[in-house]
């Protein structure tokens, strides 16, 4: 490492050994030059690894230069060897290795950002959209995976669906290991009806049940489109957090037979979105499709009750979150809305919603048509109901 004497600053720790970034008579953070070492969270049931470090990644690095007491525990998985570096050597160190320490401000300042993007959406915000209800607290972060009322859901899918689909190897970016997933051929669907609520219904075959990627390994869920949207700081707080969830005995299956392997995907990603405090549409658009589950499996009391957490979500990230959203997608969210009020027969709330995606005529033109007819029904419900 050019100038820097390696040789006088480098330690050997073998296999499960700990490494001290912090204490009474010297701060340190140390680089590694090989081996691997695990950081560790203590928790009521003992210490979990939620991530390892290998080759070039450095140890301490927060609370060396903020000078906070960091209490992760840091232990060596393999022999490694280490650079130890401290207040006397680290001017030494940054003028031998400027790119190495651009690098790890990098990573610094990503982490930053993560932090930030984490809190705005862990915000406490008062519920005051129309008609607010309570959402109900999840039952996930007490090790539950599924709500009160459900039930075993054996509905059969037909084999036959297999052809509109074509597997693919992937790697969690959570716990790095290789697993199968199934995509969909969506050229081959044929579409048969657009949905009030905005699903899509196709001939033989619904792509709902397809939405969500389960790693078999570490159980990280999410929609196949947003799999790999995930910081680094959510990928440690997803290995120490997913540990402590109660999973079922059949866990996800690649071909989906029935319809208890469906909902285990959607819940097992509820309890990432949980996990990571995720925003109100995000969690919104989860309920909606369980809502749409439940629906087909005939169970009305789990249907209203899923469905009533989509709009509940739906209606906090409308009135409560900031988001920058294109003009397309803001009709669709006031139809979706208006809908979601619809079927509750609030009609005066529905309107308004319908109303705003009219007005909207800057969207898609058929979406403002939608919005247009769906407000013209309720205008007439409401005047049949003053007669």
């Amino acid at each position: 490492m050019n100038d820097f004497n390696v040789s006088q600053h480098a330690e050997t720790v073998g296999k499960n050994e700990s490494l001290l970034c912090g204490c009474s008579d010297e701060r340190c953070m140390f680089l590694i030059l090989n081996g691997r070492v695990g950081i560790y969270k203590s928790h009521d049931k003992g210490n979990t690894m939620v991530t390892d470090l290998g080759s070039g990644e450095f140890i301490g690095a927060v609370a060396f230069f903020s000078e906070i007491t960091d209490q992760s525990k840091f232990i060596a998985i393999e022999d490694t060897m280490v650079i130890r570096i401290n207040r006397t050597n680290i001017n030494q160190f940054i003028a031998a290795n400027p790119n190495t320490i651009i690098k790890l401000m990098a990573r610094l300042s990503e982490n930053i950002r993560s932090a930030n993007e984490a809190f705005s959406h862990s915000a406490v915000k008062e519920v005051n959209y129309i008609g607010s209800g309570t959402i109900a607290p999840p039952d996930i972060l007490e090790g539950r995976m599924f709500p009160s009322g459900h039930m075993k859901y054996p509905q059969k899918i037909d084999d036959k669906h297999l052809k509109f689909l074509f597997d693919k190897t992937i790697k969690c970016p959570v716990c790095e290991k290789d697993f199968s997933v199934y995509q969909i051929k969506r050229s081959k669907l044929r579409l048969i009806q657009n949905g009030r609520d905005c699903r899509k219904l196709y001939e033989g075959f619904d792509d709902v049940w397809y939405d969500i990627w389960v790693c078999p390994h570490c159980h990280y869920a999410n929609f196949h489109y947003e799999f790999f949207k995930i910081t680094n700081l959510q990928k440690m707080e997803l290995k120490q957090k997913l540990l402590l969830v109660e999973y079922p005995a059949g866990k996800t299956q690649l071909l989906k037979k029935n319809y208890d392997q469906v909902f285990y995907d959607y819940y097992q990603a509820l309890a990432c979105k949980t996990i990571l405090e995720s925003s109100s549409y995000e969690m919104g658009r989860l309920w909606l499709r369980l809502a749409w589950l439940y629906k087909d499996c005939n169970y009305t009391e789990m249907y209203e009750m899923a469905y009533q957490q989509a709009r509940q979500y739906y209606c906090d990230g409308w009135f409560n979150t900031k988001r920058r959203m294109d003009i397309a997608e803001e009709q669709r969210l006031c139809v979706l809305i208006g809908e979601m009020y619809l079927a509750e027969k609030d009609f005066e709330n529905a309107k308004k919603f319908f109303f705003m995606g009219v007005k909207n005529i800057a969207g898609a033109k058929a979406m403002n048509l939608v919005a247009r007819n769906r407000l013209d029904d309720v205008n007439k419900q409401i005047r049949s109901m003053r007669k």
